[in-house]
């Protein structure tokens, strides 16, 4: 445990932990894809949406996984995702892009027409067995895959 302290404290961020431009184009093009296969799936649809929101946002996955739909404030003149319980237990404001607002919209349009709950309160991405958030683990096995 102490050892894995000490390897962070000596680790860096640089460039090379970061996706270039062509590899966030072709994962973006590898989500959509799936997704437009049949956007009657659930997964490949929550996947999209997960990936743009990254994307997007800049939120640890940790984050994603606590949203709720009234999180995501969309108005004409400027939105924003609420983050309740970010690093240190702290809550912020994430501006979003014109594009996220459309991404967002798509999303929570999906899923009202699939009659799934898109209350203040409700969670935004749910698994389809539990009724519960997505787990970490999800998010983190869909990273590692694309």
């Amino acid at each position: 445990m102490i050892e894995q302290y000490e390897n962070m404290q000596n680790w860096s961020l640089t460039y090379e932990h970061f996706l270039n431009k062509d590899e966030v184009k072709r994962l973006r093009n590898y989500v959509e894809k799936r997704r437009n296969r049949d956007k009657t799936k659930k997964t490949e649809t929550n996947d999209w949406f997960m990936i743009e929101c990254l994307l997007n946002t800049g939120l640890r996955v940790a984050e994603l996984a606590d949203l709720r739909c009234g999180d995501i404030a969309l108005r004409d003149e400027l939105s924003c995702v609420h983050v309740r319980n970010g690093k240190g237990g702290k809550s912020r404001e994430v501006l979003i892009s014109k594009r996220f607002q459309n991404v967002a919209h798509e999303y929570l349009d999906w899923k009202e027409i699939r009659c799934e709950q898109i209350g203040q309160d409700d969670i935004l991405m749910y698994s389809s067995r539990s009724k519960e958030n997505i787990q970490h683990e999800h998010y983190n096995l869909v990273l590692s895959v694309v």
